[in-house]
């Protein structure tokens, strides 16, 4: 579009506040008094009870693929509401579990390949892998650099997408993926080299600095289905060091019946950036351990908060 000219002028439809944006009926909503969930992927989804589909295709993408992750945050919401509903724990869990919907589709295809390819201590490592991305779970660190090279790969499932089934498709490992194949044999080469163990704890190799101190960080990418999203950097010898983005601030919410919400938070890069401020990495730690900070909303709770200090303030 050539900017020079009016004609090429974003509009201004009726009903907004200013031009280049769409009229708000056109936006998606949707109310429902069971859930909704959306893990930076389009509102199609919202509730697979009940797709949102007819909208404009600026604002997102129907009838396609979803990304692991949100599928992973689907079925999670799914198993959990299958025993029962969902408490303010329940929830905390949820978000701290790092369940890899990867390993879950994937992980024991992945093994009876690798058995049938003859590696040896590639397939023993996946074989005790426990499926999270938890700051001491062994196999994760080699499932993650072998499933990053496989995102793209054509024949990676046997069974495709089918938009009448988003939440469990595309599915079925193919254990006959040269893709997979050539990037198992590529990961395990690639921690040899860097002479990291294959069955290394993830923690051990993804972390955050401050100071001197590594502060290990569960969670993974959302191309692994991990509902917690961390992306750090990859550093050959290292693993992975710095956390550059993924989970920040994280909250949890319930209403039990009385005037005080039921919270709980955590900014997980914590609150300062001053190296000699005791709020430096103290909650940084609290992500890494999957601890929460009590959020106070009451007099009488603010009152019972550890350390508290007042200061009263004369005009």
């Amino acid at each position: 579009m050539d900017g020079t000219r009016s004609s090429c002028a974003p509009g201004k439809a009726p009903g907004t506040v200013q031009p280049g944006i769409l009229d708000p009926d056109r936006y998606p909503v949707l109310n429902r008094a069971d859930y909704v969930t959306n893990s930076n992927d389009s509102y199609w989804l919202s509730n697979p009870e009940k797709p949102l589909t007819g909208y404009d295709r600026i604002i997102g993408d129907e009838n396609a693929t979803r990304s692991l992750r949100t599928r992973s945050g689907l079925v999670a919401v799914r198993d959990q509401l299958g025993k029962s509903g969902f408490t303010r724990a329940d929830m905390q869990n949820l978000v701290f579990a790092n369940r890899s919907h990867a390993g879950e589709l994937a992980a024991g295809g992945t093994v009876r390949m690798c058995r049938d390819m003859r590696l040896g201590e590639p397939c023993d490592v996946l074989a005790e892998w426990d499926g999270t991305a938890g700051t001491g779970s062994r196999g994760a660190l080699l499932f993650d650099r072998y499933w990053r090279r496989t995102t793209a790969a054509w024949d990676l499932w046997r069974t495709p997408f089918d938009a009448s089934d988003p939440v469990n498709t595309p599915r079925d490992f193919n254990t006959g993926s040269w893709a997979a194949r050539r990037a198992l044999i590529d990961a395990a080469d690639e921690l040899r080299k860097s002479n990291i163990p294959l069955d290394a704890p993830l923690g051990d190799h993804q972390y955050v600095n401050r100071d001197a101190e590594k502060i290990p960080i569960g969670g993974g990418t959302e191309d692994l289905g991990i509902l917690n999203k961390i992306e750090a950097t990859w550093t050959p010898g290292k693993g992975y060091t710095e956390v550059t983005t993924g989970s920040s601030y994280v909250q949890v919410v319930s209403f039990d019946g009385d005037r005080c919400p039921d919270t709980r938070t955590l900014m997980t890069y914590s609150q300062s950036a001053d190296p000699t401020s005791p709020h430096y990495a103290d909650q940084t730690r609290l992500f890494s351990q999957k601890r929460w900070v009590i959020g106070r909303f009451c007099p009488r709770e603010i009152g019972k908060a550890p350390g508290l200090k007042i200061i009263e303030l004369k005009g």
